[in-house]
């Protein structure tokens, strides 16, 4: 996918398969080609990201000098691998199949034309209801090649047995995913020069560490598993009644899960739209997908916080605590959360640098209310103290609004959490952040372009230790985030 001056190219094969060796090879092959200014191998990806002058080389000479690198550097059971479509063709050949089908069903039934007994649409619901024959026909054919001959001879049934309503209804879907298509390759045009602007931030070593435990169902996913189950055993018992067989067909195309499974594709489908109309950029669009399997919500806590601090704590030494509240608000509030010079005489003073002496009770009042985070200033006028306030980062306004919908799908935990935040945020447990676990959280870019986090810990909801591996979301950052 050509970006500008930035090309993205899926390089052939399984991506976790190819060394970080072998990635280098590929880079320096490219490197070689007049008009390349850097590329990078990006594993989590499966691409290579190149920066060209696309005005001294054309994308299908580049495109041309990967195939003959991977063949090159590549061992032929990696650079070999099965020539596949992409998500977005195999959309676009679907609904041009259904809108055929559904023509030819309605044009079949106005001319009063034989139609195809409906039982051989159990052909394609026994796909569904045996999920294993799927993933053999993956195995075998890719991918989405697999799911592209399941949904042509879908399209080809529903058009013989004129039940163009099937047809429709798919079609429909594949609207709504070229639609997320469409809308996140514009945002990846957007944005890759922001996510990718050197080949250091391009690059990317393949991640190899397991999942602490394996993928749990899901709800859509358990009631496949459950109506399949029960299809399956109606489909056998009617088979003993008269005319049995095509009895059975009919319920086991009656029973097939793909309704639920669908309705899960619209709605990802649907919010990765959105999403990427707002300018967030979803890497792995197969997240969405487990969304409902979301029990345990982790927030990076550097997002709930801004660049505005606040007065937490103050400790008079003379006068009011309402009086020094006042005169220490009006000093907190620079840019990027800096402290403004002072005004009438008031400032805020360090007190290292504090001439004057602070009473030891003052001061122990208010270390005693201090977090991790916070600091503590001697706030002064003409010279003199006249209290100690406690400054803290302040929360975002949407904090608790955060909380509360990570509270819709279970527990919520804090991911690099000072003890001055976990005091204020009402979370339900912590888990250590990018900073406290750089040998977990390594691979968490600091530039906000990916996240990925393991841990475990100790919540409420679920005394017993829970080991976790969760796809982040970063709500923070300028001109949207990725995910």
């Amino acid at each position: 996918m050509g970006a500008g001056r930035l090309a993205h190219i899926e390089v052939r094969g399984a991506r976790h398969l190819i060394t970080a060796e072998q990635g280098r090879l590929l880079e320096h092959a490219v490197e070689k080609l007049h008009g390349v200014d850097w590329a990078a191998w990006n594993a989590m990806l499966g691409r290579l990201l190149v920066s060209f002058d696309e005005d001294g080389l054309d994308l299908d000479s580049l495109i041309e000098t990967v195939a003959e690198a991977e063949s090159e550097h590549l061992p032929a059971d990696v650079a070999g691998g099965r020539g596949t479509v992409d998500a977005k063709t195999r959309h676009q050949i679907t609904l041009t199949a259904d809108v055929v089908a559904a023509a030819g069903s309605f044009a079949a039934r106005r001319l009063r034309l034989p139609k195809a007994p409906l039982e051989l649409a159990a052909i394609v619901a026994m796909v569904d209801h045996l999920p294993g024959v799927r993933t053999r026909l993956r195995q075998a054919l890719g991918h989405h090649n697999a799911d592209l001959l399941v949904s042509a001879v879908a399209a080809t049934i529903n058009a013989a047995s004129q039940a163009e309503l099937s047809s429709i209804a798919d079609a429909a879907l594949r609207v709504v995913l070229l639609q997320e298509e469409s809308e996140q390759r514009k945002t990846w045009r957007r944005r890759a020069a922001d996510l990718a602007g050197n080949a250091a931030a391009g690059r990317a070593e393949s991640q190899d560490d397991d999942r602490p435990g394996a993928l749990p169902d899901g709800p859509v996913e358990r009631y496949a598993q459950r109506i399949s189950m029960v299809t399956m055993l109606v489909a056998a018992a009617v088979t003993a009644m008269p005319a049995g067989v095509r009895r059975a067909a009919r319920v086991l195309a009656a029973g097939s899960p793909v309704p639920a499974l669908a309705g899960r594709e619209a709605f990802a489908g649907g919010l990765g739209r959105l999403l990427a109309r707002r300018n967030v950029l979803v890497r792995d669009r197969a997240a969405l997908r487990r969304l409902d399997r979301v029990d345990t919500v982790v927030i990076d806590a550097a997002v709930l916080t801004g660049g505005r601090q606040v007065i937490t704590h103050v400790v008079p030494v003379h006068g009011t605590v309402e009086a020094a509240w006042e005169a220490a608000t009006r000093l907190v509030g620079g840019p990027g959360g800096t402290l403004p010079a002072g005004a009438d005489g008031w400032a805020l003073t360090d007190l290292r640098s504090l001439d004057t002496q602070i009473p030891d009770a003052v001061l122990a009042d208010a270390r005693a209310h201090d977090g991790v985070r916070a600091k503590l200033y001697a706030l002064t006028r003409d010279g003199g103290a006249a209290a100690v306030v406690l400054v803290e980062p302040a929360l975002d306004p949407l904090t608790a609004a955060l909380i509360a919908a990570g509270r819709q799908a279970g527990s919520v935990l804090l991911a690099g959490a000072p003890a001055g935040i976990r005091a204020r945020v009402p979370a339900d447990g912590t888990v250590a952040g990018a900073r406290a676990s750089p040998r977990r959280s390594g691979r968490c870019r600091p530039t906000g372009t990916s996240c990925c986090s393991s841990g475990s810990a100790t919540t409420p909801r679920s005394p017993r230790r829970t080991a976790a591996s969760a796809c982040c979301v970063r709500t923070g950052g300028h001109r949207g985030a990725p995910t």
